[in-house]
């Protein structure tokens, strides 16, 4: 490709190759006088030396028409830019600081001084939108006015040439008492729908669009000491009466600031820096979902000599139980409780040895739980924290003494009666009339004689399969009912880490 130029300046005259041997100096004369010769070639050549500008400007124009480089150099003499500013360039531009010559010289690599000239302007052209977008006018709106300001423009900038008039919050007391008038921050800013923080709106930098609105100042508190105290939790009873008792919320420690103004010297709440609630124990009674008709057949005092009559029976009427066990009779008898396990119905502690746990210490309390939950598990594997207090007897300060080592109390619905010995038929109605799904009825496998028991068995589950009810173990019967908390239907739940038991009534 021939080089770029607004003149071509042609080489001496004993230059062969780009010369006739016919074309005489003398044929540079003005075409117009006498002598010019009429067979020169229809594009001549011509010399920037020429003083006849017309005539070089007319060839020239007329060698472009048919040279394709001289296009090139004439569709793109102008820089063109675009309507922001950006310069541009159309394919085949052609420099119009270097000569064009007629030669056919094949095509040099790009120079030294091509390469740094080129860096250079791609350099100018990256920084140009730069600067631009930086200094560009954009629009805002400034409680509800339209005004134009350039890019990044502070806000502290803005409120001093808009002289905008706001009131200054003041200075306050922890109480929120004012101690000092004007002497708040001096103004508020909200960009759009967001309110901002002093030092944010004061820092904020424009970048159009934005709605801000500007308004009076907000209150300083005065400086202040802090002191964290703690609120410990108390014990509260939702419901009056029951079959069931669980923990539907474990308690937890509230910590909140108390501050001291250093000017006022007043005192107030601050921040609750963790967030306490009381220990929470629901009672009622059960009741499964979509109208199930489940109920739970429980027996006391075992494991006995009896127990494996129960199960014997359980098996051939199609019947599962919840057995609760006591300690001492587990340890005495440990393959009995094993085999309940075996026959797929539940274990839970009826306590140690029987105690009236109202009347017992606090110590012994924790005693007859702890103990009977490790001689299960050790005879069956079985881990539970749900108890039957021995004689139904368990009120909420007997609650509060367990330090947590109970999830539940159950009791009973229907009382068999049994241990009165009334007799198989008396057994039998106590144990059935009346009942209702997500009851529980009370029978016992130790404790004394059990024929009539073992006699009654049968009939009252034959019974209750006629009309409509299927037996199902306590954890069962409290998940049909949907409203047991996930960790209490385990069976076995404790008090989370996290958590305090109560030493207080709520």
């Amino acid at each position: 490709m021939a080089r770029s130029g607004a003149h071509y300046t042609p080489h001496s005259r004993n230059d062969s190759s780009m010369h006739d041997s016919s074309y005489r100096s003398s044929a540079h004369a003005n075409p117009g006088t006498a002598g010019s010769d009429t067979s020169r070639p229809s594009t001549p050549r011509f010399s920037t030396t020429r003083g006849d500008a017309s005539y070089a400007a007319a060839v020239q124009k007329s060698s472009a028409s048919k040279n394709p480089y001289l296009q090139a150099q004439s569709s793109n003499s102008k820089i063109k830019r675009d309507r922001v500013g950006f310069v541009t360039a159309d394919k085949g531009f052609v420099s119009a600081k270097r000569p064009m010559t007629g030669s056919k010289k094949p095509k040099r690599g790009m120079t030294r001084r091509d390469f740094i000239m080129l860096g250079g302007l791609a350099a100018i052209a990256a920084a140009l939108p730069i600067g631009w977008n930086i200094f560009r006018p954009v629009e805002i709106v400034i409680n509800g006015a339209r005004r134009t300001y350039n890019v990044n423009t502070p806000m502290s900038e803005i409120l001093s040439k808009e002289k905008i008039s706001v009131t200054a919050g003041n200075l306050t007391s922890v109480s929120g008492n004012v101690i000092t008038e004007g002497k708040g921050y001096a103004y508020s800013v909200k960009i759009d729908d967001k309110d901002l923080s002093f030092d944010d709106g004061n820092n904020y930098k424009i970048h159009g669009g934005e709605n801000i609105t500007i308004g009076n100042g907000g209150d300083i508190m005065e400086e202040y000491s802090v002191e964290t105290v703690e609120t410990q939790p108390k014990l509260t009873m939702d419901g009056t009466w029951g079959a069931v008792t669980y923990v539907s919320q474990w308690g937890k420690v509230e910590k909140k600031e108390i501050r001291t103004g250093k000017t006022s010297g007043e005192t107030a709440d601050g921040e609750v820096t963790q967030k306490g609630q009381d220990c929470v124990l629901k009672t009622r009674n059960l009741q499964p979902k979509d109208g199930k008709k489940l109920i739970s057949i429980t027996f006391d005092d075992g494991p006995s000599v009896y127990t494996e009559r129960y199960l014997q029976i359980l098996k051939d009427h199609g019947a599962v139980a919840t057995f609760f066990n006591l300690g001492q009779n587990v340890d005495e008898m440990p393959e009995i409780s094993k085999k309940i396990i075996d026959a797929g119905h539940e274990i839970m502690s009826h306590t140690y040895h029987h105690d009236v746990l109202t009347k017992d210490s606090a110590e012994r309390v924790q005693s007859e739980l702890d103990t009977s939950y490790e001689s299960i598990k050790k005879a069956t594997g079985v881990e539970t924290t749900m108890v039957r207090p021995p004689y139904g007897a368990f009120t909420e300060k007997t609650w509060a003494v367990t330090q947590g080592k109970m999830s539940a109390s159950i009791l009973w619905n229907q009382d068999s009666l049994d241990w009165s010995r009334p007799g198989v038929d008396k057994i039998v109605a106590n144990s059935v009339n009346g009942i209702q799904p997500g009851y529980i009825i009370l029978m016992h496998d130790g404790g004394g004689p059990r024929e009539q028991d073992l006699e009654a068995l049968p009939q009252i589950i034959d019974k209750l399969h006629d009309q409509g009810y299927t037996f199902v173990t306590v954890t069962d019967l409290m998940k049909a009912d949907g409203d047991v908390p996930e960790d209490i239907l385990t069976g076995k739940a404790k008090m989370p880490e996290d958590a305090i038991w109560p030493t207080e009534l709520g």
